[in-house]
């Protein structure tokens, strides 16, 4: 882990959620009492992505926002304390709005959403990479 502190990062900071320290990434450094050397958050997939052609930085983000072609980038696996952490996602309606039609088709919406992007993970070049990163976890 302390050696990935030695390169500067760009951060996909989606709709500010990653914002003040509290990406997976910072969050799990801290904990190991390091410092990420962050140089960029940027909202947009595509932006980031564009950033690594042109820049001297790594980014850290999930497999399910690679791009379609990964033949300009090289993917390794994660480091093992940032695969052992559990996460969790919430939706958080007003009690006055819940049941309504619009949170309904929300809720409806944000599981397809995120149905469709765990679909996604079948992808052969990333699941050499993840069954290689299981294989020396094991080890």
């Amino acid at each position: 882990m302390h050696d990935l502190t030695q390169y500067p990062v760009a951060l996909h900071d989606f709709s500010r959620l990653n914002g003040s320290g509290n990406s997976l990434i910072e969050r799990v450094l801290k904990q190991h009492n390091l410092q990420l050397n962050l140089r960029a958050r940027v909202a947009d997939c595509q932006a980031l992505y564009a950033s690594l052609l042109s820049g001297n930085t790594i980014a850290y983000t999930s497999t399910l926002a690679l791009p379609d072609d990964l033949s300009d980038y090289v993917l390794l696996a994660a480091p093992k304390p940032l695969t052992q952490v559990q996460t969790q996602y919430c939706l958080y309606i007003a009690s006055q709005r819940y049941g309504s039609q619009e949170t309904s088709y929300i809720s409806d919406l944000i599981y397809t959403c995120f149905q469709q992007l765990y679909d996604q993970q079948t992808r052969p070049e990333i699941a050499q990479v993840l069954t290689t990163q299981n294989n020396l976890l094991k080890a």
